[in-house]
């Protein structure tokens, strides 16, 4: 995700309804008060791409909760652009870096000096300072301040010291009411170490200097040197040109030109507030805790929050045998013991809502009637039947030239139902034949306590595709012998068994096991798990109840999911062989630490609680809800990206692919979401190339005030940060904008600043070994910092 700290804050317009903006609080509430932040998605912001991390690092470490002292705050690595996103963490393994604040103030008038000690997850240690003379209400529009950053860094093995440079300078301009930026990332390899460092090694240096009035971007001109060349643009209040230099800056490329919109964009709303609809009271999630535990012979610390643990540390990895970790957490009456309990993987409960079937809707599922190859359906609402398409790509669109059938509700056997998956909802479907699917809704359970306080909870498969007992203990040489796949499965009313944190004598707690055949728990019923598990840090890979080494092959991935009913639900209606009825559960594992559970547990035994992501439904309308007032968004992919194109897009595999999509394609749809205390998941997006790059675009981007109920209560969603993709303009729009020369801008390459100069541009003074982090007050994740409401964190 791009974060442009530069943002244009302010109230967002509400383009809904009458209706539905007579009924929204008032101005005086957390949801009229609330501010939008804005960047641009251009080419542009890679100037400010490193000065946008380090700013997106302070804003999330929350300096503005206390005016001195010591914390430490959790920040999301890929949220801040410091890593890519990958497979691991679309799956829910964040990358969490590590920083600690120490922050002082002479006096309640006094600035607060700011310096911040960040730990990366590669490595990497920064050091960043902040000095303020001014606020954005005293010094349009975005105050006068600097902000500086050292690095300390290791290059082929040999450490260079504090190195790299990263600087901006915001102020006011030589000419009365202008506002200048400068910002630079400057690179300073010591003449001793440059033989060690291979020229591919040395990053480039890139600066950037932004002109404009003090009213704003409307007028701005700007030049920068980026990895990729020089560029310059300039802009007006309706369209945006820029333009690459050659190599030395002194020409324009050919062709290089390009003319955006201003005043037409696509909203790309990252991330969402939740309020009360009847107060407007923002919704805060609460109950996450910060906590010391021993790894070795060191002191580390760690994070539990609704969405899982972190651990500083990593060497501390859970096995069957090594299970629980000792932990304390700062109480308002001293220190407070509890211990984590780790779970092999998780029991989820899957609700489900009904939704009417569209013309259009499209569904992937494994075709049972074409021997179970990977298939597309494709809803016809005239023929009242799906059209089929095999899709050997796995892509999630039928590929050209497949064999095509049809599926109608007269082809399912009586209590017969086909599972879909739908790309459009993020979400598993069962269709019965009828003109609606039910969809599921997932919601972890594995702390409460109906399951934690029993001594075994009975769940019988409703489904015939679950690993058989055979394929239960899973060794890493078995997944690698079976290309990640089970070699039996287990027919339908198979028998599983989940126990609680005091289990009968012989099993171990909190952990499912697949029965043998008799129908009770005993001793030749094996555990449902993985019998590794691999460190998302490295790869590595630890094998339970032994120290043998492994390794595994890059082929699937380490993770299933088990199908369940409870038996105790199998009554009346609810049956295996005819479940529509049945409340539905999934035992999910894998090998990765996000597809295990762990809960706190207090000295009595209870386990600890902790707020619940808030779940529910948006019946989508488009003419009120929909934030881009129906515009139609063309995109396009090249191969590596079709894959995600081609979720949402009636088009073949190839490089070149392009299609657009319409909210209007979502309307009347319910939309399942849940906010998890930092945003709104669930909407329906895709990673695709919007011109400037892949991004992650979403499909549906709601207006403020549109309502979101969760278990009976109403709420309001408020856009906090907003992605502006800049949209083709008019025919000339860009006439009275565009250059040939940088003469025409006033602006040269001798204009840009030299980062090496460190008389103009100082590094922050502190050392590594300043560092602070004794007493400290609480810890914020990635910007919540609820756990630092009180005094002393709890």
């Amino acid at each position: 995700m791009k974060k442009l700290f530069l943002a244009t804050a302010g109230i967002a317009l509400l383009s809904a309804s009458p209706a539905l903006a007579q009924e929204l609080p008032g101005a005086d509430t957390d949801f009229g008060s609330a501010v939008t932040n804005y960047w641009v998605e251009d080419d542009s912001n890679d100037l400010l791409q490193d000065v946008r991390s380090f700013a997106c690092i302070i804003a999330n470490t929350r300096p503005d909760i206390a005016g001195q002292g010591n914390w430490e705050a959790l920040i999301d690595e890929v949220d801040c652009g410091l890593e890519d996103a990958d497979d691991n963490y679309e799956r829910g393994g964040i990358d969490y870096a590590r920083v600690i604040i120490n922050s002082t103030r002479a006096s309640e008038t006094d600035p607060q000096n700011v310096v911040a000690f960040f730990e990366g997850k590669s490595g990497d240690e920064y050091i960043a300072e902040i000095n303020v003379a001014q606020s954005p209400e005293d010094f349009e529009p975005y105050g006068e301040w600097t902000f500086a950053a050292k690095m300390n860094e290791e290059i082929a093995g040999v450490n260079f010291g504090d190195y790299g440079g990263f600087f901006v300078d915001i102020g006011p301009g030589e000419e009365a009411d202008t506002v200048e930026i400068q910002t630079g990332v400057g690179f300073d390899i010591p003449d001793q170490f440059s033989q060690f460092v291979p020229a591919d090694q040395v990053p480039d240096q890139i600066s950037s200097l932004i002109r404009f009035s003090g009213e704003g971007l409307s007028n701005a001109v700007y030049i920068g040197s980026t990895e990729d060349g020089i560029m310059a643009g300039r802009t007006n209040g309706d369209a945006f040109y820029r333009a690459n230099l050659n190599d030395d800056g002194t020409a324009i490329v050919n062709n290089s030109g390009a003319c955006l919109a201003r005043d037409d964009v696509w909203d790309n709303v990252y991330r969402y507030g939740l309020y009360e609809a009847d107060t407007g009271n923002r919704v805060n999630m609460t109950g996450g805790f910060g906590f010391e535990f021993t790894d070795g012979d060191a002191t580390s610390r760690g994070y539990i929050g609704n969405w899982g643990v972190w651990l500083d540390s990593q060497s501390n990895v859970f096995t069957p045998d090594n299970r629980t970790l000792s932990i304390s957490a700062d109480g308002p009456d001293g220190v407070i013991s509890r211990t984590l309990d780790w779970s092999p993987g998780k029991l989820i409960s899957l609700n489900t809502v009904e939704n009417t079937l569209k013309d259009g809707d499209s569904f992937t599922f494994w075709d049972s009637n074409n021997s179970w190859a990977h298939s597309v359906a494709v809803y016809d609402d005239t023929a009242d039947n799906f059209a089929v398409t095999e899709d050997a790509n796995y892509d999630g669109q039928p590929d050209a030239g497949g064999a095509s059938s049809t599926l109608a509700g007269t082809d399912l056997q009586q209590g017969e139902v086909v599972f879909f998956y739908s790309y459009e909802q993020n979400s598993n479907v069962i269709w019965d034949g009828g003109t609606s699917v039910d969809m599921f809704i997932r919601e972890e359970v594995s702390s409460v306590d109906t399951y934690t306080d029993a001594s075994v909870t009975e769940f019988r498969s409703y489904d015939d595709e679950n690993p058989a007992l055979s394929n239960f203990p899973i060794t890493a040489s078995d997944f690698n012998d079976n290309y990640g796949y089970f070699s039996s499965r287990a027919s339908a009313d198979t028998a599983y068994f989940l126990t609680g944190l005091n289990p009968p004598t012989g099993f171990q707690p909190r952990t499912l096991y697949i029965d043998e055949g008799d129908g009770s728990l005993g001793s030749g019923d094996q555990p449902v798990r993985y019998d590794f598990s691999i460190n998302m840090n490295d790869g590595s890979v630890t094998q339970f109840g032994t120290s043998a080494s492994a390794t595994l092959e890059s082929f699937g991935w380490p993770y299933t999911e088990i199908k369940l009913v409870k038996a105790s639900d199998l009554t009346g209606d609810c049956s295996v062989a005819s479940n529509a009825t049945c409340p539905k559960f999934e035992w999910s594992f894998g090998a990765y630490s996000w597809d295990n559970s762990i809960v706190a547990v207090e000295s009595n035994g209870n386990v600890v609680t902790i707020d619940r992501p808030k779940r529910g439904s948006i019946d989508f309308d488009v003419a009120s809800m929909d934030r881009n007032e129906g515009k139609t968004l063309a995109f396009g992919a090249d191969n590596g990206a079709a894959q995600e194109v081609d979720k949402f897009c009636q088009a073949s595999n190839g490089t070149g692919l392009s299609c657009s999509m319409s909210p209007d394609d979502y309307d009347d749809k319910t939309l399942t979401v849940e906010y998890d205390g930092t945003s709104l998941h669930g909407l329906p997006g895709a990673i695709a190339n919007v011109g400037n790059g892949d991004s992650w675009v979403y499909l549906v981007n709601l207006v403020d005030g549109t309502r979101f109920t969760s278990g009976g209560e109403d709420y309001i969603v408020h856009a906090l940060e907003v992605g502006e993709f800049l949209l083709p303009p008019d025919a000339g729009a860009c006439d009275d904008i565009d250059f040939v020369n940088l003469t025409e801008l006033g602006l040269s390459v001798d204009d840009l600043p030299d980062m090496n100069d460190r008389e103009a541009f100082p590094l922050p003074s502190a050392s590594w070994d300043e560092k602070d982090e004794s007493n400290l007050i609480c810890t914020v994740t990635h910007g919540d910092a609820s756990a630092c409401e009180s005094d002393t964190a709890q």
